[in-house]
């Protein structure tokens, strides 16, 4: 596919030179055959006959299938296109749904052990250092397929709700904590629904949409 989209012209150039050939070589060995009758007849003269092949046999024959294969590259083309528009919004919602999943394991996560002293479960959420750090590094590992915003703005509100701890205490708690914070990380889950929503009818009004890709459930769809 990659090999065709490169070299596209070149090979609709050798298409036509071949063409050209074989309506020559057709027109050789099949237009006595075609016109012999009716010179034979004489209904027209040789002359005309051999016009007649060239205008019909030549260059309108030679013509339509070059035409035929420019249409052809350019439907391919946009089927090309339309489809790695499909791959992309498909693979927007598989990282939309990743994101959303861990947000939603974060905030269920129950308060056990020593955490039930420094966590009110109804307001505040703790967020372990390896789920930290995937957040952090989320939108870096897939900024083609979701906005450095997304993650950046959310960051930035749960920054105002940090506890603060000494490192030993932070290392005990195992995890950041944060205060008043559980309204944020609802509504920043109904974002990405939301947006993942949203990237689901962009998908539906795509034509053409492969059935196979759709009902891959691993996309959610």
């Amino acid at each position: 596919m990659e090999l065709l989209h490169q070299y596209g012209s070149l090979l609709i150039f050798i298409t036509a030179v071949f063409g050209f050939f074989m309506a020559f070589g057709v027109g050789a060995n099949d237009v006595s055959n075609a016109m012999g009758t009716s010179v034979g007849s004489g209904t027209i003269t040789a002359k005309q006959a051999i016009i007649i092949a060239m205008i019909f046999g030549l260059i309108i024959g030679a013509w339509l299938m070059v035409a035929g294969i420019y249409i052809y590259k350019i439907y391919d083309e946009n089927r090309y296109k339309k489809r790695l528009t499909i791959e992309k919004l498909l693979r927007e919602i598989e990282v939309r749904n990743t994101l959303n999943q861990k947000v939603i394991e974060i905030l269920n996560r129950p308060i056990t052990g020593s955490d039930k002293e420094l966590i009110n479960p109804q307001s505040d959420v703790k967020v372990p250092f390896y789920d930290y750090n995937f957040l952090k590094n989320y939108t870096s590992m897939y900024n083609l397929y979701i906005p450095t915003y997304f993650l950046n703005t959310f960051f930035k509100k749960l920054s105002h709700h940090l506890a603060v701890f000494d490192d030993e205490q932070d290392l005990k708690n195992g995890g950041y904590i944060f205060k008043e914070s559980r309204t944020i990380f609802e509504n920043f889950s109904v974002e990405i629904t939301d947006d993942i929503e949203a990237k689901k009818r962009e998908l539906q009004k795509a034509k053409n949409v492969y059935p196979s890709m759709l009902k891959k459930q691993h996309y959610n769809i």
